[in-house]
């Protein structure tokens, strides 16, 4: 129950700490390319969708959470190599080593979900709350995003 819990909170501030600096960063940025598009939209699947799945399936979330900062490894380690305008690469590597990091220990250590240890439909309810409201702001997000690009503001 443990990682699970653990892999939701590092997930959920993983997310929301790219998703802000990503924002910022974007904002400064000259174009909007494919891999910043992915690196704006994968926040939000990790910090909404990837967060509330490790409240019920903890070693798909791990997966998932794995597959979600890679792009950000990658970022950081080729900043680290060709410098760009962002002031340090640090910024990228380590929120997303974190996350990766509660993924795999979640992989590997994890044996039932947070939900399926509820017996209560008390401590159900409270698990579902736990797990919608990130999943439904990234919904919204992401509504959001693809109106902006296909041009229903």
């Amino acid at each position: 129950m443990w990682p699970s819990i653990i892999q939701y909170v590092v997930n959920l501030l993983a997310g929301c700490f790219l998703f802000v600096l990503l924002a910022a960063y974007m904002s400064v940025a000259a174009g909007v390319t494919a891999f910043g598009l992915l690196l704006v939209v994968t926040p939000l699947i990790l910090g909404g969708f990837c967060s509330s799945l490790a409240l019920f399936a903890p070693k798909v979330s791990a997966i998932l959470g794995i597959l979600c900062t890679t792009p950000f490894l990658y970022a950081g380690i080729e900043q680290i190599i060709d410098p760009g305008p962002a002031p340090f690469p640090a910024m990228f590597i380590i929120p997303a080593a974190l996350a990766a990091f509660a993924s795999v220990m979640s992989l590997l250590c994890s044996t039932r979900s947070v939900w399926s240890i509820q017996k209560s439909i008390v401590g159900k309810t409270l698990v579902t709350v736990f797990a919608v409201l990130p999943a439904l702001f990234s919904t919204y997000s992401l509504i959001h995003i693809a109106s902006f690009f296909f041009g229903y503001v």
